[in-house]
């Protein structure tokens, strides 16, 4: 069975664990997005007041970058959102707005300075982050390692 159960009061969309396991990011259909605490030793999640709300879309796609500093959040009307992390709490830093389709799922480089992003219109974008530039020098784009390589 489930090790730990919350009702967040309302529908999820996208949720991602931070490297740890210890902070769980979590999308809405709203559009906000929240950060949750979990504790494999009290088996249990704590919701505080740790939320924001940049759009008015559903987050299609959350991500916590490897070094655990950064998040990022794809929403469904073809956004993507940069935010820093500390305390626990979340800062836009950056942000995408010129994507043709929605953006379908992520992945982080090793480094946590680039993301790849997916859309519904098979396209592969790179954005550097959090400033959100499009990387499209392929001498560049060779040279990313990635931590995840989702298909």
């Amino acid at each position: 069975g489930p090790i730990a159960k919350r009702d967040m009061g309302k529908e999820i969309r996208s949720v991602s664990f931070d490297c740890d396991g210890t902070l769980i990011a979590v999308g809405f259909k709203d559009g906000q997005i929240s950060l949750v605490d979990f504790s494999m030793e009290k088996k249990s999640l704590t919701d505080g007041n740790k939320k924001t709300r940049e759009r008015n879309a559903a987050i299609t796609c959350i991500r916590f970058s490897p070094n655990g500093k950064l998040l990022v959040a794809s929403s469904e009307n073809c956004c993507i959102d940069f935010f820093g992390i500390q305390q626990k709490e979340l800062t836009r830093l950056g942000y995408v707005t010129h994507i043709q389709d929605a953006v379908l799922q992520m992945d982080w480089s090793t480094t946590s300075q680039y993301i790849r992003a997916s859309t519904a219109s098979f396209q592969a974008l790179i954005f550097r982050t959090p400033n959100g530039e499009e990387i499209k020098n392929h001498e560049e784009i060779e040279k990313i390692v990635w931590n995840s390589w989702t298909r």
